[in-house]
């Protein structure tokens, strides 16, 4: 019920049976299908991490697109380091994962933050948090549930794109969430900045970019190596 293809042409060729790979996973009764293909474009610079300085993220409106004017704070925390954010709204309860980067270092696991308001969004409740740092997030809801698709941490400094769904109430800031992994995606070194678009049904295309699989490096150097974007088709019909 999964697919992954790359497209397009890289600069490193791959030999026929990788190209042809197929893995299966079982998830309770659903056999998720993967197919990797042909490599994908390359990006031959990177820029390397100089220091955040991330202090506040904030919520923003906007009449005509153009203008935009702050409403509010979601999150103000130096210590916290916030930064790459996603927003869904619930009837009008507006609810914003927050990436923090407040682990015991760069290359360490920090957390999310799950943040709700209410009109006329003037504060927020940040008071729950997932245990993982979602690195480029891509959140996205299909059938009543809630997905999202993001960098995931390896303990040992590598790292992976990985879909989850988000478990829980969001709306209300005092239920219980949390995070269940489905799939863990081909990829590694410095990886994620995902794209999700609804093709019809239970389907999804998907794009992330990463590091050269093969190498399986670590995040940090892989910054400073090649990329590829990687385009996925994914079926969510056969998740339990």
């Amino acid at each position: 019920c999964l697919r992954i293809r790359r497209c397009g042409t890289a600069l490193e060729a791959m030999n026929k049976k990788q190209q042809q790979q197929k893995i299966k996973i079982k998830i309770k009764k659903c056999s998720l299908e993967v197919r990797y293909n042909e490599p994908g474009f390359l990006f031959d610079m990177r820029l390397p991490w100089s220091g955040d300085g991330d202090v506040r993220v904030g919520f923003f409106s906007s009449p005509d697109g153009k203008q935009w004017t702050k409403v509010s704070l979601i999150v103000d925390s130096e210590p916290d380091v916030p930064s790459e954010a996603e927003l869904q709204f619930f009837g009008d309860t507006a609810v914003s994962l927050v990436r923090l980067d407040n682990g015991t270092s760069l290359l360490s696991e920090g957390h999310t933050a799950v943040c709700v308001a209410s009109p006329p969004y003037a504060t927020w409740d940040c008071g729950r948090r997932f245990d993982k740092r979602l690195d480029g997030p891509k959140w996205f809801q299909h059938a009543g549930r809630q997905f999202v698709m993001a960098r995931k941490h390896l303990d040992d400094g590598r790292k992976r794109t990985a879909l989850y769904e988000i478990v829980g109430t969001l709306p209300d800031p005092s239920a219980a969430v949390s995070l269940r992994e489905l799939f863990e995606f081909q990829s590694a070194g410095d990886t994620a900045y995902v794209g999700v678009l609804p093709i019809g049904g239970d389907q999804f295309l998907v794009s992330w970019y990463s590091s050269v699989v093969a190498k399986d490096e670590q995040w940090f150097s892989g910054m400073f190596d090649q990329s590829d974007i990687w385009t996925a088709w994914v079926d969510l019909r056969c998740l339990p």
